[in-house]
């Protein structure tokens, strides 16, 4: 696609992003934003891209621009440090530049949402760096949808994970489970996950979330999976310990 030719839907997005006046103390943050989208959007544009990555490109934009204009509506501030004004924002274009590659990649359907909660939440929370910024995006790359759930119920309440180990390997029913019990060390080893007693055991123990995955959990929005999602996920842990 040439580069002149971004979608009607992100440029008038843009525009109506760059044209925000509600709050005349961020204009010049703003009036830095909107470029800066638009120049990321039409240097994705000018790849080859399938029909399939299009569509998920476009998506990713279009809730970037909704979210941000929405919060900007609501009065909240966007982030004024260097991460959005230094060098005509270049760290924030390789974020979304990131997440936008990202997405082209993604076969689950429902994490692309998480993909815009982070660049908008991004822009707004300047507690947030740019090193922790890219290791989230890598990270958030090679997880499930159900691991985001995992996270969610996490968010909610301890998993009831203990003696798992070897539950798993004495018992034979479980193996029908045993994707989801490597999905739920794999958060573990990356300690998004931790065991949720004071110590460490060397035998699984119940988990919680972590200050890291706690982290994660506010700039994905996981609070707002849908409850069925997490309620599945509530069902296998229930399942593995009724075996």
């Amino acid at each position: 696609m040439k580069s002149d030719n971004i979608p009607e839907a992100i440029t008038q997005g843009i525009v109506t992003m760059a044209s925000f006046s509600g709050k005349p103390e961020i204009a010049v943050v703003v009036s830095m934003l909107s470029p800066m989208i638009k120049d990321v959007s039409r240097e994705m544009y000018e790849r080859v891209l399938s029909g399939l990555q299009m569509l998920r490109v476009n998506e990713v934009i279009c809730q970037v621009i909704k979210k941000i204009t929405h919060r900007l509506n609501n009065g909240e501030q966007l982030r004024t440090d260097p991460l959005i004004t230094s060098d005509n924002g270049t760290m924030l274009k390789q974020i979304l530049e990131g997440l936008l590659l990202n997405a082209m990649e993604e076969f689950e359907n429902k994490k692309i949402n998480s993909y815009s909660d982070l660049f908008t939440n991004i822009c707004f929370d300047e507690r947030v760096t740019f090193e922790q910024t890219i290791a989230i995006i890598r990270i958030i790359k090679e997880l499930s949808y159900r691991q985001l759930c995992v996270i969610a119920l996490a968010e909610q309440n301890d998993l009831r994970t203990d003696g798992w180990d070897i539950k798993f390997k004495s018992n034979t029913l479980l193996n029908q489970y045993a994707d989801f019990f490597s999905e739920v060390l794999v958060l573990y080893n990356l300690r998004i996950l931790q065991q949720a007693d004071a110590g460490i055991s060397l035998g699984m123990r119940r988990l919680s979330l972590s200050q890291f995955g706690a982290s994660i959990a506010k700039q994905l929005d996981l609070s707002t999976i849908p409850v069925y999602d997490i309620k599945q996920v509530r069902e296998y842990i229930h399942r593995i310990n009724s075996l």
